[in-house]
């Protein structure tokens, strides 16, 4: 009598083991600390000063992302498009910078993960354009949803 009580809790224990162990997992939050593509907003404001018309043809740029939604981004992430080519030479700003073949990105140190609604990041920076036209910063981003200027 005593092992079927024995085996009857076992059995018991072990289904809600198996059962805890089947349930589904929760989804991974959305980039940007849970928050989905459709709320967030952004709006910026770029400048760019074609320094020098000959060659080498110099440039130096501004550009604020602003957080323009109701909700804050942790972690925030800013791309933008340059031409290919267009080299950046210094950098200074509210974050990391990498460059892939035009493809701009700035993400944020440690310290600053987190962007509040209507906070904004800045970014400075100073480039070689082999060619002409002149330098267009395009398709500014923030956590991959396009901003307004």
């Amino acid at each position: 009598m005593e092992f079927k009580r024995t085996l009857s809790a076992v059995l018991s224990t072990v289904a809600g083991v198996i059962a805890l162990t089947t349930t589904p997992a929760a989804a991974a939050p959305a980039p940007g600390g849970g928050v989905s593509a459709a709320e967030i907003r952004c709006g910026f404001e770029a400048t760019v000063d074609n320094v020098l018309a000959i060659p080498p043809r110099r440039f130096s740029a501004t550009l604020e992302v602003t957080n323009t939604g109701s909700t804050g981004l942790r972690p925030w992430h800013v791309g933008f498009n340059l031409r290919p080519g267009v080299t950046i030479e210094s950098f200074s700003g509210h974050g990391r910078y990498s460059n892939d073949w035009g493809s701009i990105s700035f993400t944020p140190f440690d310290w600053n993960d987190y962007l509040p609604p209507g906070g904004s990041v800045r970014f400075e920076f100073d480039g070689i354009n082999p060619d002409w036209p002149a330098v267009k910063i395009s398709n500014v981003a923030l956590n991959g949803v396009l901003c307004t200027a």
